[in-house]
């Protein structure tokens, strides 16, 4: 009986354990099924995201590539359907193209690769983009506009804008420029037979003065001296005055300096730099002098080391308020002789200058200058020194920086590659009636004449070698009105007796690439047109109305308008009627 008891007992109690054993082992296997279930789950959605992933990418790679292919088809004039399409892989592309009215085209690209999409999108224009962000835009020659002018837009210039009883509805600027270079020069070659000359030693010797004839009609910025001291003697005045028969005009000098006494070491001659008190700006070819006004002294004097050899100019010994002045004669030849010395000439720095208190330039913006003077703004006026303005210089801005002319030279060369394309005329060349006819592109070698009463349509670029007239009621028309078109000249552009130069929604650039003050001359005539001459002037009179206008020196009078326009800042010059250089005026992602 205890046998069996112990038996049972233990049979009971194995049983028990393997009852337990086998609900942890059904428990181990559904615990791992849902970790199992959960990864496989986490792989599938990650599989499924790196094929998005690679459709997206792929979708988006279709989308640029396709609409890369059209701008470029675009670019070189190449057949562009409304539609479009292309297939890279799994991935396939529709193009659509569409004109907008100003003539640019809009271009959208929607790529699909499985259930991913991606859109790019470029609005672009066919032609090559001149950005005129002002309405005057004045090189180093400046800008001048006669009383009565108004203009509306902004004016810039790098050097000094002029006018007195103007109107700029608009801001002004006016920008340093800090160009300074040498003009008359005087130095003994090292060995060369010279003379000690003296001055201030006596009464009849009390100055010396040293002619020159101007070579540019820059400002007389600073003048160098060579210049040595016996003792101690008292300072120079130096005065710049013109020329009075042949001595100088001592009594109505144009401006003056001084040197110190105590710069110069001794009987050793040196070389003195003379800052000027104005600057005065020298005509070309006139004769001028440098007269170094001494004081009397037999024990304290100056001295100079000259020579015969300067020939545009004399060098004289004598008392300027006696007008004494004697040519010196010291080589044993009896030949003139003339003092070492430097000239240097440049751009003042001047700024916005109206022309008197009576005469005051209006400006409705801000004025931007060195100096600002002569001028009523209603918004703020930053200079460093002003004189009779409405409101006092804000000193806060430094000096304009000096900004380089709207069209780069790779441009003009471009527009000339497109007119070329267009086949050459050979010899001057008239365009007279019947009306309605039309040019472009083309290259002409030799001038071009637009007749009187003529009408004539441009179709594409132009490029003259020689000059360029349009006279006595002519008119010149773009081909397209959604499109702008260019002219360009080497030598001279004449527009006259009421010419009209497009009266429409498309403008036509005439470029001047001539060096003359007069480039580009504008004597009436309405015009909804732009001028340039980056290399020389413009100059618009006679009740002449423009859009905009960009030279290195600029005239506007006689009761002339500009008016400009926002459009104006994105100017877009069609190259041919078809394609030519893209401008982009967009380029992005869209759903």
């Amino acid at each position: 009986m205890e046998l069996m008891s112990y038996v049972d007992h233990t049979l009971n109690k194995n049983k028990n354990g393997g009852y337990t054993l086998v609900t942890a082992l059904l428990f181990f296997l559904v615990g791992s099924a849902a970790v199992v279930a959960s990864l496989s789950d986490n792989i599938l959605r990650e599989t499924k995201m790196v094929k998005e992933e690679a459709s997206s990418k792929q979708s988006y790679i279709t989308s640029e590539s396709a609409l890369e292919d059209v701008l470029h088809r675009i670019k070189k004039n190449g057949s562009v359907g409304t539609t479009e399409s292309m297939t890279l892989g799994s991935s396939t592309a529709s193009v659509t193209t569409q004109t907008l009215p100003d003539g640019s085209k809009d271009v959208v690209s929607k790529a699909v690769s499985g259930t991913t999409y991606r859109n790019t999108e470029s609005t672009v224009s066919a032609g090559s983009g001149v950005d005129f962000k002002y309405a005057v835009q004045g090189g180093v020659g400046g800008v001048e506009l006669q009383a009565g002018i108004a203009v509306t837009g902004d004016i810039y210039t790098a050097g000094t804008l002029k006018g007195g009883n103007a109107t700029i509805v608009g801001n002004a600027t006016a920008a340093e420029v800090a160009s300074t270079s040498l003009d008359q020069t005087y130095i003994i070659t090292p060995g060369s037979t010279s003379s000690t000359v003296y001055f201030g030693n006596s009464d009849s010797r009390q100055d010396l003065a040293q002619s020159f004839t101007a070579g540019s009609n820059l400002s007389l910025q600073s003048v160098d001296v060579y210049i040595g001291k016996i003792g101690n003697p008292a300072n120079i005045t130096v005065k710049i005055t013109g020329d009075n028969g042949g001595t100088p005009n001592y009594y109505n000098p144009l401006t003056s300096g001084t040197i110190s006494s105590s710069l110069l070491t001794g009987a050793t001659a040196q070389w003195v730099n003379v800052t000027l008190t104005s600057n005065p700006t020298l005509v070309p070819g006139q004769k001028y002098w440098i007269v170094l006004d001494g004081t009397p002294n037999t024990s304290s004097y100056y001295s100079i080391v000259a020579r015969q050899g300067y020939t545009k100019g004399d060098l004289s010994i004598g008392r300027g308020d006696w007008g004494n002045w004697a040519s010196n004669q010291v080589l044993t030849s009896g030949a003139l002789v003339d003092m070492q010395f430097r000239t240097y000439v440049g751009n003042a720095l001047i700024g916005v200058i109206g022309q008197d208190q009576y005469n005051k330039m209006t400006v409705s913006g801000d004025v931007y200058g060195n100096q600002v003077s002569y001028v009523s703004a209603t918004g703020n006026v930053y200079c460093q020194t002003g004189t009779n303005n409405n409101k006092t210089c804000n000193t806060t801005r430094p000096n304009p920086t000096v900004e380089t002319l709207t069209i780069p030279t790779e441009m003009i060369d471009s527009w000339k590659s497109s007119a070329q394309l267009g086949g050459v005329i050979t010899g001057n060349t008239t365009i007279g009636q019947p009306p309605g006819q039309t040019i472009g592109p083309k290259k002409i070698v030799g001038n071009l004449a637009i007749s009187s009463g003529t009408t004539v349509s441009i179709n594409g670029p132009v490029w003259v070698t020689g000059n360029f007239s349009l006279n006595g009621g002519a008119k010149l028309f773009p081909g397209n009105d959604a499109k702008n078109y260019v002219i360009v000249v080497d030598g001279t552009v004449s527009i006259s007796g009421g010419a009209f130069v497009s009266l429409s929604s498309g403008k036509i650039l005439v470029v001047s690439t001539n060096t003359s003050d007069t480039a580009v001359s504008l004597d009436g005539g309405a015009n909804d047109t732009a001028l340039a001459a980056p290399n020389g002037g413009v100059s618009v009179s006679g009740g002449a109305r423009i859009n905009v206008v960009s030279a290195k020196k600029i005239y506007i009078g006689g009761g002339s308008k500009v008016l400009y326009s926002p459009a104006l800042s994105q100017f877009t010059v069609t190259s041919s009627s078809g394609g030519g250089d893209l401008k982009i005026k967009s380029w992005k992602e869209v759903e």
